[in-house]
């Protein structure tokens, strides 16, 4: 199974945004949207909350298993 970073990637391309548009549509910089793809840092609840209001798909980010959506 891919680690969180991974699905996050995935999801972020998925959309067609780029590191810099989640980032900012999340409210950190690049360098940490970069670092939680890479998997060197984890993602507060905050960045968690506004990445789905910016239609990631949760579940599969968190447990890597897609919604019925």
């Amino acid at each position: 199974m891919p680690l969180l970073g991974d699905r996050l990637r995935a999801e972020r391309e998925r959309l067609g945004l780029s590191q810099q548009e989640l980032a900012d549509l999340c409210g950190v910089t690049m360098r940490s949207q970069r670092n939680y793809e890479k998997g060197e840092r984890q993602p507060d609840a905050a960045y968690l909350a506004a990445m789905a209001a910016a239609r990631i798909d949760m579940l599969y980010v968190v447990t890597g298993q897609r919604s019925a959506s």
